[in-house]
């Protein structure tokens, strides 16, 4: 048997006995399955004596039944002649082994007879500490004690090693998150990402933004923002392109005969929420000819909400990129509610349509701004008794001009006012009601009410552990009860 360990100390015996009690309660409380621990292995062939010689130590009996043998783990693994094996012309090696002449191991041999094995009689006249179970227990202690004499003045650094891995471990389980084994925790916990979810709302729309990290690193997330300059854009293109006589230069891209229509394109990139939602069409064609109802209000309101929408589902999916780093929860706090979310998104889109509808079908207003209007374009036609034609003499305008004129007149002060309006309507109702600020809005849907009426089924599927995780959860619970165990024992 082979003892592979550090050169031997002379003289000390069993050593310090409160010293060797420590090293048995680290080892009790798994110690060594983290940091290197000094210990004896004993390894050797299958029926090679291994169990003889440590009943010999241990004066405790080892099955001996035919066929049966006795396992251990094996860390370090041998291949050497058996020494305790009686064959032809090994005598001469094993003693040459035992007295050191063969320098393959640093620390010697000790020999012992397994009682399975012949006895080696020739030419064996060996000193006694080199022969036998007691000269085997004494070598042993002394190399235990050697191994633990290294090992312990650099106690300080073993304290230092556990507690480093100590804190990693805790690292590791708080990365976890909240244990999540039955429906109690796992609606805690989901609530408790829908009470941070609230919270980014709350101060997105109040455009609190220097109060919470994420709005720097997404700036996506300003959402009160990025909608407010949407609306602008929208006011900015009814004025320009809901009512046009063609006299546009076009676009910087070459289209001159086209104006953009959605100007957030992100949908490709979120779930099946807004699939089939949006309003598709990018681009409509520029107005053209002397019609003062163009009709494009449909592609720019419609294009615009589309917009808002796409705006609205980035800032989700965002925040709880943000808030739940776990992809699987993220997908399904999304997927869990779609339908719904699909839903008040397409009121938001059929809102929108509503007001598109009132509009064609009811010309008129209580504005009293219509008839101011109205009022100065008559008073300027007035004063415009002639028509200059090529530079030629002023002639008087006829009735039927004088009667297109009052009608072009009527109609352009209906528009201001019913463009106005509609711009007003389209973002109060479909955007704000609908949208952000109405009993419906779809941000409102994450809430703790929601969480309260999940079932046991649809927690467990949200926020459920799967088998790897409760596994590695119990081992890192495991781990770091054995590093503090172990690190008050070193103390």
């Amino acid at each position: 048997m082979a003892v592979v360990s550090t050169p031997k100390l002379l003289g000390q015996g069993l050593g310090d006995p409160v010293l060797l009690n420590k090293i048995d309660r680290l080892l009790a409380c798994n110690l060594s399955e983290y940091v290197n621990l000094p210990q004896l292995v004993v390894v050797g062939d299958q029926f090679s004596g291994k169990s003889s010689v440590l009943e010999g130590l241990t004066k405790l009996p080892f099955p001996r039944d035919s066929g049966l043998c006795t396992r251990f783990a094996t860390h370090i693994i041998f291949r050497r002649t058996r020494a305790d094996t009686k064959r032809s012309g090994a005598e001469e090696n094993v003693i040459d082994l035992v007295e050191g002449k063969t320098p393959s191991l640093k620390l010697g041999w000790i020999v012992s007879r397994s009682n399975s094995s012949a006895k080696i009689t020739h030419g064996m006249d060996l000193p006694r500490d080199k022969v036998g179970i007691a000269g085997l227990k004494i070598r042993l202690q002394d190399v235990q004690t050697t191994q633990i004499r290294r090992q312990f003045p650099k106690a300080c650094h073993m304290r230092t090693e556990v507690g480093q891995k100590l804190k990693a471990m805790e690292q590791d389980l708080y990365a976890l998150g909240t244990e999540r084994g039955n429906p109690e925790r796992q609606r805690s916990f989901i609530l408790d990402i829908v009470t941070k979810f609230q919270d980014i709302v709350s101060q997105a729309m109040a455009t609190s933004y220097g109060t919470h990290e994420l709005f720097e690193r997404y700036p996506d997330a300003r959402l009160a923002t990025i909608v407010r300059n949407r609306m602008d854009i929208f006011k900015s293109d009814m004025e320009n392109d809901g009512n046009n006589n063609g006299n546009g230069d076009g676009e910087d891209d070459g289209r001159v005969d086209e104006v953009p229509v959605r100007k957030n394109m992100n949908a490709s990139d979120h779930c099946g929420a807004i699939d089939g939602t949006l309003f598709e069409q990018e681009h409509m064609k520029k107005p053209t000819g002397d019609s003062i109802l163009s009709g494009k209000w449909t592609e720019l309101a419609l294009g615009y909400v589309s917009d808002v929408i796409d705006i609205m589902h980035t800032f989700i999916l965002e925040v709880l990129l943000f808030i739940c780093p776990e992809e699987q929860i993220r997908d399904k706090l999304v997927s869990v509610p779609v339908d719904e979310l699909s839903k008040r998104y397409r009121e938001a889109m059929d809102q929108t349509r509503m007001v598109l509808d009132v509009e064609r079908m009811n010309l008129m207003t209580l504005d009293n701004k219509f008839q101011e209007t109205l009022e100065m374009t008559q008073k300027r036609s007035h004063r415009e008794q002639y028509e200059i034609i090529k530079g030629m003499s002023k002639a008087p305008m006829s009735n039927t001009q004088r009667t297109i004129r009052y009608i072009h007149d009527i109609l352009a002060a209906y528009y201001a006012v019913a463009s106005r309006r509609f711009v007003d309507n389209i973002c109060m109702q479909a955007t704000g009601c609908c949208l952000l600020t109405g009993p419906r809005k779809p941000l409102g849907l994450s809430s703790p009410q929601f969480v309260a009426d999940l079932t046991e089924d649809q927690l467990a599927d949200i926020a459920g552990e799967n088998a790897a995780l409760s596994r590695r959860r119990t081992q890192l619970k495991k781990g770091i009860q054995d590093l503090e165990t172990g690190r008050k024992i070193t103390m």
